[in-house]
């Protein structure tokens, strides 16, 4: 693996990771509460970033999210753009360990074979909770993409993959007692997506950084 904070996943974890995101994925979503709050969070997310980038057309965010932006002078166009906006389906696991220096593991996979791994830490931050969760949701660019603006790296028995720096935020799911949700951001400011779930009670973790991750 990658000399960076993946380098503790040997081969065989990386791919029991993948493998088990993979049935995460095809098994979709099982409770339609949690799916629609995580499809208005993603919404939300969006329409966020819509109303800043009709405030502040020349801004490095404005200019980063152009595939999310139509006419969004309105909520009404806001909320019609949402609708059209393509999406790639992900799923797959979070991993939170730590109250104070914390560390997060996310593995995600979409169509497969395509999926990542993430790993970030950091801290002091007293908003972390500790948790272990399956996640689920969508991403607004085409993760094909992404894969392919990372640098390609020899991972010997895994072959290539394909590593690179991504920004999160990590925060509590709007109305979701003991669930949390995960945007991707690329380090440029464009936004990916976001997947979040149920949390066993942690739902009041917060956090945000950039974590390492590995595509394959």
């Amino acid at each position: 693996m990658p000399e960076d904070l993946l380098e503790g996943v040997d081969d065989a974890t990386f791919k029991a990771s993948l493998a088990n995101a993979e049935k995460l994925y095809q098994a979709g979503p099982t409770d339609p509460r949690l799916e629609a709050e995580v499809q208005a969070a993603l919404y939300a997310d969006i329409h966020r970033i819509q109303g800043f980038a009709a405030a502040n057309p020349g801004h490095d965010v404005a200019k980063a999210n152009q595939h999310l932006l139509t006419d969004a002078r309105s909520p009404l166009a806001g909320a019609l753009a949402s609708s059209t906006i393509n999406t790639w389906h992900a799923a797959g696991s979070a991993n939170l360990a730590g109250a104070v220096m914390w560390s997060l593991g996310v593995t995600v996979m979409f169509a497969p074979p395509l999926g990542f791994m993430m790993g970030a830490a950091g801290g002091p931050d007293l908003a972390a909770a500790a948790f272990t969760s399956g996640i689920f949701g969508s991403f607004v660019v085409d993760p094909s993409t992404i894969e392919a603006q990372m640098t390609p790296t020899n991972a010997g028995a895994l072959g290539t993959v394909y590593k690179g720096p991504c920004n999160f935020q990590l925060a509590a799911l709007s109305t979701g007692s003991g669930a949390v949700r995960i945007s991707f951001y690329s380090t440029g400011g464009t936004y990916w997506g976001l997947l979040g779930g149920i949390t066993g009670g942690a739902g009041g973790a917060s956090i945000s950084g950039t974590g390492d991750t590995v595509w394959s």
